[in-house]
């Protein structure tokens, strides 16, 4: 939380790029690319979400104003790239909840996942880097779905093992 309130008080992108080159939006758009602006933003909105989700359950990072490019198809395309890592730090999240048997925070997680793969399955990403990290997106629900399953057996065979010692004491 410290880092992203100290990355919030950074002076914003119109003041890096500076009013001369803010007003038009071509030249803004190549400096963005030159120095990377999505890699940064996307990273900056998967904490963000990760963030809104520990707190809320929820994926709904809130961007604030002063880092938007206020170029649609550039703050657009970060912001789903931005989930779409989101999701990725979800899915190690339930990994580590999986080691635990935390069945209900892996479906959780599941359930939060197969949302956002519904939403982007509304988007005609055609052949561009979206469409490549959505296609990650339907392998990490399914390895999502596959850790729910391992675990739920897990917990299954465990409870056995333990009705079995139970019985077996009581037959001593």
């Amino acid at each position: 939380r410290e880092a992203l309130a100290a990355v919030a008080q950074l002076p914003g992108l119109r003041a890096a790029i500076g009013e001369g080159l803010w007003q038009s939006p071509q030249r803004r758009l190549r400096l963005c690319d030159a120095c990377n602006v999505a890699g940064f933003m996307e990273v900056y909105i998967q904490a963000l979400g990760f963030l809104s989700f520990l707190e809320t359950g929820e994926l709904s990072p809130k961007v604030p104003e002063t880092w938007l490019a206020e170029i649609e198809s550039f703050d657009n395309e970060c912001f789903l790239l931005g989930l779409i890592s989101t999701l990725r730090e979800l899915e190690r999240y339930a990994v580590n909840r999986g080691q635990f048997l935390d069945l209900r925070s892996v479906r959780f997680s599941l359930g939060v996942a197969q949302s956002l793969e519904e939403a982007l399955m509304q988007f005609n990403f055609r052949n561009s880097t979206l469409r490549q990290r959505f296609d990650s997106v339907k392998y990490s629900v399914k390895r999502l779905e596959s850790l729910s399953y391992e675990i739920d057996l897990a917990r299954q065979r465990a409870s056995m093992a333990d009705e079995l010692q139970v019985t077996e004491r009581s037959e001593e």
